[in-house]
């Protein structure tokens, strides 16, 4: 079930950790997923307190809030012995109380022990674990999510929940950058590739002697046949859509062979799909050999990370080239232009572009706008921006322009009643990183950060 999980969840990540180690298949599988993909499960380890092979069940959602996403986590361990070295693992987090009951907040996350299950724990954010404590960990779930859950195979490896906005309107929506580039670059396939009229699916994965995949669909206005023989239909189009892609590709040795083969094995894996119905939903499942699970996972990601013309060897995780910190970041030009936004749209914007010429960084890279300290000085989201033409500036200089023209005080950036400004600050959910917070004068002032030159008088 999905109990514990926090409530307005609609991507629900479900994996079988301990399962999926004790699978010589279920290991080639994340060896697959390449450098980064272990790099960020160990880090994970570390907050966690607990190792991969401890786990029998882990639930990963995610959460979107003025336009950050935010993960969670339901962690049910294999042995409850475990569970009482947590606080200690967890560097002894401060107890608060919401609802009558405890949990405990870390510098980067907060935690929950149930009462009821000394099993499991939750990791969040100090707002996801309080909503789990409001519901009393019984958050009323997605209608069409459910639907799915309810039909679903607890005994999978691996098991994706999602409604289509979640997947391509939140995850992976406009300004968002993750390893392999930015978001569009798998959104774009996944809108063609999803049958009309879809309100939720899942997509779930046995790594054992067979590899079995399965994927079932939702969709209170379509019909179950017609969107399982859509999907079916749209599957075989990927095999000339990725030679088309391999076409422009210089694909270096580590990998030449897997990517001349790929659109084979995509073709081998379309006929060997079946499609069916069951109960209100749509049904399409298949069973290959073992090994093309991992040799499918590893040239997917092998192609995400390949850009047309240029070679990727096999080290992707090679140290990045460019600005090494936000202050280097900040003196980086760009080119940014529109005629009228919002703020909230503007930053985003911002942000969007610093993404496409710097994908990959260092360091986590955002810009945030800090709601409620711009509520308790009267500015809004909504304040436009207008007339905006920025060509070879910096982005510190374009983050200036964009608040300055935001406020339209008539007054320069450093004039006391210019109250919207920006700072290099903490990052709110992860206070160890150093992000671009738009906030105000008064509360910079309050959080001890230090303005940007142009903001301070002489």
């Amino acid at each position: 079930s999905f109990q514990y999980a926090p409530p307005g969840a609609q991507l629900f990540f479900v994996v079988r950790p301990a399962a999926l180690l004790a699978s010589d298949e279920g290991k080639r599988v994340l060896r697959s997923l390449g450098p980064e993909f272990s790099a960020a499960r160990q880090a994970w380890e570390t907050s966690a307190g607990v190792s991969w092979p401890q786990i029998s069940q882990l639930i990963m959602t995610v959460h979107q809030e003025d336009l950050q996403l935010r993960a969670a986590f339901v962690v049910r361990l294999s042995d409850a012995e475990v569970a009482k070295e947590l606080l200690q693992r967890w560097a002894n987090p401060e107890e608060q109380q919401a609802q009558g009951k405890s949990y405990y907040r870390g510098s980067q996350w907060s935690f929950l022990l149930p009462e009821d299950d000394p099993n499991v724990f939750v990791m969040a954010s100090e707002t996801e674990v309080q909503g789990v404590l409001e519901f009393n960990g019984r958050a009323p779930p997605n209608g069409a999510i459910e639907k799915l859950r309810r039909v679903s195979d607890s005994e999978q490896h691996f098991t994706l929940f999602a409604t289509p906005f979640s997947l391509t309107g939140e995850l992976l929506r406009d300004g968002r950058v993750f390893f392999f580039g930015p978001a569009r670059k798998i959104r774009d396939p996944l809108d063609e590739l999803f049958p009309r009229g879809l309100d939720a699916l899942s997509f779930s994965m046995h790594f054992g002697d067979q590899f079995y995949l399965e994927m079932r669909f939702f969709g209170r206005t379509q019909d179950r046949h017609a969107l399982a023989a859509d999907f079916h239909k749209r599957i075989a189009e990927i095999p000339d859509q990725i030679e088309r892609y391999s076409a422009r590709l210089f694909p270096h040795p580590y990998w030449r062979m897997v990517a001349n083969r790929y659109p084979g094995m995509i073709r081998y894996m379309h006929n060997q799909m079946r499609i069916g119905v069951g109960g209100d939903e749509a049904v399409i499942n298949g069973v290959l050999p073992s090994q093309a699970a991992h040799n499918l996972l590893f040239g997917g990601t092998m192609f995400l990370l390949a850009q047309p013309g240029v070679a990727i060897a096999g080290n992707p995780a090679a140290k990045p080239q460019g600005p090494q910190t936000v202050e280097a970041l900040l003196a980086t030009k760009l080119d940014l232009s529109f005629d009228q936004q919002s703020l909230e749209f503007a930053i985003r914007d911002l942000g969007q572009e610093v993404k496409d010429r710097h994908p990959v960084l260092p360091f986590a890279f955002r810009i945030q706008i800090v709601g409620t300290d711009l509520e308790n000085d009267g500015i809004t989201r909504n304040q436009q921006v207008r007339d905006i033409n920025l060509t070879d500036k910096s982005l510190a200089e374009a983050l200036t322009q964009i608040v300055v023209v935001a406020q339209a005080t008539g007054k320069p950036a450093s004039h006391p009643d210019q109250k919207l400004v920006w700072v290099v600050g903490p990052d709110p959910d992860q206070p160890q990183s150093q992000i671009v917070l738009v906030t105000t004068r008064i509360a910079a002032m309050k959080k001890n950060y230090e303005l940007p030159a142009v903001f301070r008088s002489e």
